[in-house]
């Protein structure tokens, strides 16, 4: 999710003492053709390259962190296309959520270094799939959040809920 950066909450999360991952980074992310084919190039980032290609979460590497993670509360951050197929995998599933315009600020903004949306074609690829993408996550039962609030109120919120889910589940 681009929103209240999911780079700045993972950094938060682990500076709190959290593992937490940010799917931009490691081997969780994989581009196939929308056919299903895996493909190894980098992505061109063009809007030829947006219709004919799809970012997913590795299943795999999903399976290795959740066996490794065993009962400890793990966070990963980030979205992909075809997030329903791993979607059980997950214990809670926040969406971050926040308007165009704010999307757009923070993209143009941005000096983490990850350049991703500076360009017309990424910023109109993700301005596309900006509303989709949150009503998609809505259907999914997702914990919708507002990522315009202050940093230190939604880790509290996140750790909040994902402690409120765990103590269900253990009680359960």
């Amino acid at each position: 999710v681009l929103f209240r950066s999911k780079s700045t909450i993972c950094e938060e999360l682990v500076r709190r003492g959290y593992e937490a991952y940010d799917t931009d980074e490691g081997d969780w992310l994989t581009w196939y053709k929308k056919d299903g084919t895996r493909v190894s190039e980098k992505p061109t980032h063009t809007k030829e390259w947006y219709a004919n290609y799809q970012r997913r979460l590795s299943p795999a590497a999903l399976r290795r962190l959740v066996a490794r993670a065993g009962n400890q509360l793990v966070f990963l951050a980030g979205t992909h296309h075809r997030i329903k197929e791993v979607l059980s995998m997950f214990d809670h599933v926040f969406a971050l959520i926040i308007d165009a315009d704010t999307v757009k600020l923070r993209l143009a903004t941005r000096e983490n270094g990850n350049n991703f949306g500076k360009t017309q074609s990424e910023l109109e690829f993700i301005l596309s799939n900006h509303k989709a993408h949150e009503e998609e996550m809505r259907l999914y039962g997702a914990t919708i959040i507002d990522a315009t609030q202050p940093l230190d109120s939604l880790v509290e919120k996140i750790i909040a809920e994902s402690r409120a889910q765990e103590n269900e589940g253990s009680n359960g």
